[in-house]
């Protein structure tokens, strides 16, 4: 990354750290832009998993471009991710996850995961992986008619519950019973660009507070890790006239129930809620 891009990042990311990281990404259609935004930061090494090709549908969608049509989309994300920093390393794979020979294999190496697929089973098999990988996990997506979406954690140590299975049981449940949502909603592209710029702030803050910045952004990721699972409204929450709302939740769930992705029991209790530490601005670069 060129010094004048880290110089102008200071105080607010840090570099080094990101130029260090590796991130990997399972399906980068709507996540283009988000895997701009973190090149963009400076992170350094990036694995793309994606066997879906580009289609003129998803133009009007995401970040493609009508050139990218019938290219695949993990070559296109490359692409561009090499466009802004040409020191950056890239793999891709043009399959989907469930095609790879060895899903821990790729993963092993990753600093953090971030699920952008489509599908319910993949987010299961990501986070079953991420959590025998000890590594974190996003499980970034849209719901129902895309006005909902969803950022949830898959984190290594976690102080409550511990996987995309356990914070998203009642949809999981339905999934696992035959539930099939429809192949696609009607959407425009400023839905998972509005969802794209909160998981890259997640993303960020996550890995800075991993590292043990105390960069302010650091605090976006300590306070995720306590409450891993948010869901966000596109448009106005009709009960309190909020727009745009964001809030963290956690599903309610029966008694003696076990999660049968990371073994959490349902008696788990909520992380309790630590202080703001007010020397969180100093920078450790």
């Amino acid at each position: 990354m060129k010094s004048t891009l880290a110089d102008r990042q200071r105080g607010q990311l840090c570099t080094r750290l990101l130029s260090g990281t590796t991130i990997a990404f399972l399906g980068t259609g709507r996540s283009l832009s988000k895997i701009e935004f973190l090149a963009s930061s400076g992170i350094g090494h990036f694995i793309l998993v994606d066997g879906g090709t580009v289609e003129r549908e998803n133009i009007g969608q995401s970040g493609f471009a009508c050139d990218d049509i019938g290219r695949l989309k993990g070559d296109v994300a490359a692409d561009r991710v090499r466009r802004i920093n040409p020191e950056v390393q890239v793999e891709t794979f043009a399959c989907r996850d469930h095609e790879l020979e060895d899903l821990n294999a790729v993963l092993r190496n990753a600093d953090l995961i971030i699920d952008g697929t489509d599908s319910l089973s993949a987010a299961m098999r990501l986070s079953r992986a991420a959590f025998q990988l000890g590594i974190d996990a996003l499980h970034i997506r849209t719901e129902g008619d895309n006005r909902q979406y969803v950022i949830a954690g898959t984190l290594r140590n976690a102080p409550g519950l511990g996987c995309v299975r356990c914070f998203l049981k009642s949809a999981c449940d339905r999934h696992e019973a035959g539930h099939q949502s429809p192949p696609f909603f009607n959407s425009h592209r400023i839905v998972p660009e509005t969802l794209n710029v909160k998981g890259a702030w997640v993303a960020l803050g996550l890995l800075h507070y991993r590292a043990g910045s105390t960069l302010s952004i650091a605090s976006i990721g300590e306070h995720f890790a306590q409450l891993p699972c948010w869901i966000g409204l596109n448009g106005i929450h009709g009960a309190s006239g909020d727009i745009f709302p964001i809030r963290a939740y956690r599903e309610p769930l029966p008694s003696g129930w076990r999660c049968p992705v990371c073994g959490t029991s349902a008696c788990a209790k909520p992380p309790v809620q630590r202080p703001e530490d007010p020397n969180q601005e100093r920078d450790r670069q």
